[in-house]
């Protein structure tokens, strides 16, 4: 299984990555603490350990049985049953992350063969939505926006997305996939989102380096990104 590094730290008292190659997003506070989810560690791995803490704490919207995942949803059960064959299409793992009570979301991480997504499923309606990342809500919780860097393997999404909140569904707005990586996103406004860029040096053996910032910006009920 593709190993991912990451490195999480907190700006203000949102969600902010700082990855290397490709990479998890996972909620801060959640990951604080974890041993499994130190630099270099497999992300897989520490989306399980933040999976067995939300277990312990009580949390009664799900269970696991095995290699079955169980969400308790208002109205019915989803249960996800992770796979393991080593090979590309028979390999998918789930492991929860937990649950975003002002998005009414429960958030799955999953790992495939090579590369990883998200799944989103809502509490009441029980649609489910796949993400590229972590979803990181506006302040006030009409939007949530996910980022996802892989400027190396390309397994994963590089890019970005918006979600729109509609009653107990999301709309998807705007997807980009980007030549730079979206190192880090903050909302600095209901709509205003900043991401923080990494682009490849000049040279060939050069590492990664901060090359600005872009503004996605609702305008005129229109996501416009500008630099």
């Amino acid at each position: 299984m593709k190993i991912f590094q990451i490195l999480l730290i907190v700006i203000t008292n949102l969600l902010v990555v700082w990855p290397s190659i490709a990479f998890a997003i996972f909620n801060v506070s959640k990951a604080q603490g974890i041993p499994e989810c130190e630099v270099g560690q497999n992300s897989y791995d520490c989306a399980m350990a933040i999976e067995v803490k939300e277990l312990a704490n009580g949390n009664d919207r799900v269970s696991r049985k095995g290699e079955t995942l169980i969400i308790h949803l208002e109205n019915q059960l989803v249960s996800l049953t992770s796979k393991q064959d080593d090979t590309y299409e028979g390999t998918i793992c789930y492991a929860y992350l937990g649950y975003d009570s002002q998005l009414e979301l429960h958030i799955i991480y999953v790992q495939l063969y090579e590369g990883d997504r998200y799944l989103a499923i809502h509490q009441k309606s029980g649609l489910q939505y796949d993400l590229i990342g972590y979803p990181i809500p506006s302040p006030t919780f009409d939007f949530f926006a996910a980022i996802s860097e892989d400027m190396g393997a390309g397994f994963s999404a590089n890019g970005f997305e918006i979600w729109q909140a509609s009653g107990q569904t999301f709309l998807q707005m705007m997807i980009i996939e980007s030549d730079w990586g979206p190192r880090s996103a903050m909302w600095v406004s209901p709509h205003q989102l900043s991401i923080k860029k990494v682009c490849w040096g000049q040279n060939e053996s050069s590492e990664l380096i901060p090359c600005g910032t872009v503004i996605i910006e609702l305008k005129d009920g229109v996501w416009v990104m500008s630099e």
